[in-house]
C-alpha cells in the first residue's frame, strides 16, 4: 500500500513541475529515489531484483526517443523510480497504460494549446487508472 501512496505522491509532484516549470527538479528526484529505497530495503532480494529491472528498463526502452528530444530526460527518472517502486512486473502494466493514455491526452493538448506536451501528465493519469484498476480487480 506505501508503494501506490509513494508513486501517486511523486508523480502528482513530477506533473506539477513538468507543466509549471517544463523540467523535473533532479534534487526532488534524488530524494525521492533514497526514499523508496528506504521502504524497499526490508523487503526479500526476490523483489529487490524486480525493482532493480524496473528501475533499468524505461532508461533502455526511451534511450531511443531521447536521443531524438521525443522525450525528456525528467520524464525518463520519473518512470524509472516508478520501474523501482513497482518493480518490472508491475510496472509494464502501469507503462501499457501511459502510453495508452498519453494518445488522447497528447491529442487534446496539441488541439489546445502550442506549447510542448508535458509526459508527466501522462504518467501520472496512468498511475492513477492503474490504482483503480487494482483496487477494483483486487491486489
Amino acid at each position: 500500500m506505501t508503494n501506490y501512496i509513494l508513486s501517486i505522491i511523486v508523480a502528482f509532484i513530477a506533473m506539477l513541475m513538468d507543466i509549471r516549470f517544463r523540467r523535473v527538479n533532479n534534487c526532488f528526484l534524488l530524494i525521492t529515489f533514497f526514499s523508496v529505497l528506504l521502504f524497499k530495503l526490508p523487503i526479500e532480494k526476490r523483489e529487490l531484483l524486480l525493482s532493480l529491472f524496473g528501475l533499468v528498463f524505461p532508461v533502455i526502452i526511451f534511450f531511443i526517443p531521447f536521443y531524438f528530444r521525443f522525450i525528456g530526460a525528467g520524464d525518463i527518472k520519473v518512470l524509472c523510480i516508478l520501474g523501482f517502486v513497482f518493480g518490472i512486473n508491475k510496472f509494464f502494466e502501469v507503462f501499457i497504460i501511459i502510453c495508452c493514455m498519453s494518445v488522447p491526452e497528447y491529442i487534446f493538448y496539441r488541439i489546445f494549446s502550442r506549447k510542448n506536451y508535458p509526459f508527466c501528465v501522462s504518467i501520472f493519469t496512468g498511475v492513477i487508472v492503474f490504482m483503480f484498476y487494482r483496487f477494483m480487480y483486487g491486489e
